[in-house]
């Protein structure tokens, strides 16, 4: 791979997410452990979304980088412009495994996002919401064994869901 550098609308050196986003790394990590060594600050590089390495490795569920970027000092509960932390990404999209090591390293189970318009409820949506609202049955009963607070499960959904649908309102 050639020596590339990214640069996004914040300015910043974002060559270890581009890595990550794109998976464009072999698979015992050389050229990401090589990174941070040279490196060391990379793990804490945003995009202008927000978005670290680490919310790109827990929504793809690699745990082997999830694993590698928290030893390195990612932050588990940073957050994106729209609230997403890492853990929120991993347990809505079902990656049970990256949810695990991300909880164990300290990710707040009961975070509240707001900016989710199809899938929240009044008081806004949650990692076991989403989990659930996506049939993640294994990460929702993971949660409901860490004491994940449940009542963003009794709201109704304020989306547009006949925008979804595809169906007039």
């Amino acid at each position: 791979m050639s020596d590339i550098e990214i640069i996004d609308a914040t300015g910043s050196n974002s060559k270890l997410i581009y890595l990550i986003e794109t998976q464009n790394y072999s698979d015992d990590l050389r050229e990401l452990i090589k990174l941070i060594e040279e490196n060391s600050s990379c793990v804490y590089d945003a995009l202008s979304d927000g978005y670290t390495a680490l919310h790109f490795a827990a929504w793809d569920g690699n745990t082997d980088v999830v694993k590698l970027l928290i030893e390195k000092g990612s932050k588990v509960d940073a957050k994106g412009l729209d609230g997403y932390t890492p853990f929120l990404l991993a347990a809505g999209n079902g990656h049970y495994s990256s949810t695990v090591i991300l909880v164990e390293n300290g990710a707040d189970i009961n975070h509240i996002v707001n900016s989710d318009e199809d899938q929240r409820g009044s008081s806004g949506t949650s990692a076991i919401r989403t989990a659930a609202i996506n049939q993640e049955w294994d990460v929702v009963d993971y949660l409901i064994s860490k004491n994940a607070k449940l009542d963003t499960l009794l709201e109704p959904c304020l989306g547009n869901w006949s925008k979804l649908r595809g169906t007039k309102t």
